[in-house]
């Protein structure tokens, strides 16, 4: 992304953006976890009796093990309210005085 394209994005466009950012490192941290969950959990049970062995969630939980099901049963916000929320801050932002990201307005900009 240039630097024009980052001045033309609306605050919508833009907080949208961030929150993909943060969306795809929350998986990588998880990914990275359940990793070193799973192969602590084989190395460990490959040493004990088939009586003894342990399930990886058992052995180390993480905070997001509970959440996985009200993760999957919670809604989403459409596309067509997503373009609602945005609009309501994008109108707001007009509202002051510098308002556009970078400060300027999209007059000022030339």
């Amino acid at each position: 992304m240039n630097r024009a394209e980052y001045e033309d994005e609306t605050i919508g466009q833009l907080l949208t953006r961030i929150a993909g950012f943060y969306e795809v490192e929350e998986m990588r941290n998880r990914e990275a976890w359940e990793r070193c969950r799973w192969s602590t959990a084989v190395l460990l049970n490959i040493q004990l009796a088939k009586k003894d062995r342990i399930q990886a969630h058992k052995l180390l939980p993480l905070p997001w093990d509970e959440d996985t099901q009200a993760i999957k049963k919670s809604r989403k916000l459409t596309p067509e309210e997503q373009v609602a929320i945005f609009g309501k801050v994008d109108k707001l932002m007009k509202t002051r005085k510098h308002g556009s990201i970078g400060g300027l307005n999209s007059e000022d900009r030339g």
